[in-house]
């Protein structure tokens, strides 16, 4: 009798974790995470709706860390006008998921 209840208890348990994991997945991003456009603002000092080099690699300082922004704003920079738009920074975030 206990090997019942024990069974019971176990497929219980599994479904009701499965179903609180299935409401957890609502869809849009989370309320604490970000959107792209506010991502994309808060790099966009100057308001000018476009971002430059300087503006995307903010205040990064190591070598290292320059490097891998420029090489990441050249490939968002599709036009390669110097500047990356909204536009162009959905694309490259959108292919990236």
């Amino acid at each position: 009798m206990w090997r019942v209840i024990l069974f019971l208890t176990l497929v219980l348990s599994l479904t009701l974790g499965s179903v609180f994991a299935q409401e957890g997945r609502k869809k849009g991003p989370p309320k604490d995470k970000p959107t792209i456009e506010e991502k994309f603002n808060r790099l966009d000092t100057n308001k000018d709706g476009k971002l430059s080099l300087e503006e995307f690699k903010g205040k990064a300082t190591k070598p290292e860390e320059i490097q891998r922004l420029e090489k990441i704003f050249k490939m968002m920079d599709t036009n390669h006008d110097g500047f990356v738009t909204l536009e162009e920074f959905k694309a490259f975030h959108s292919k990236r998921q």
